[in-house]
């Protein structure tokens, strides 16, 4: 939520360095993650009747992990912000990924994804 607000108030401009990693992770959740919970939330709604059981139960789970995986990459955009890792500095200024286990792997992003995912509990 603060993060919301600080990019509200300040200039576009205060943000350019870092673009081209934040932008990864959220064409990633669009891409793998939501694609996969829009297209098994389909099969779980209206293929109740055509799936069996079994593929029903899978699109279900299916459904759960891609929402998990949606959260995750979200998270990451926000442990970057917090806790910069996997990135290198162009002569431009402008970041760079370096690592793409540094930047998904981020400490700090499974911190935040196992508070967020065990917080309901």
């Amino acid at each position: 939520m603060v993060t919301f607000w600080i990019r509200n108030l300040l200039p576009p401009c205060a943000f350019k360095p870092e673009a081209n990693l934040i932008g990864q992770t959220l064409a990633m959740e669009g891409m793998f993650a939501f694609f996969m919970e829009s297209a098994l939330v389909g099969a779980l709604v209206w293929g109740e009747k055509r799936l069996g059981p079994r593929s029903h139960f899978a699109a279900a789970v299916g459904v759960a992990l891609g929402s998990w995986l949606s959260g995750y990459f979200i998270l990451v955009t926000n442990a970057f912000m917090q806790h910069p890792t996997g990135y290198a500095v162009a002569a431009d200024g402008r970041l760079h990924l370096a690592s793409v286990a540094g930047y998904l792997g981020n400490p700090w992003a499974l911190a935040l994804f196992a508070h967020n995912q065990m917080a309901p509990w």
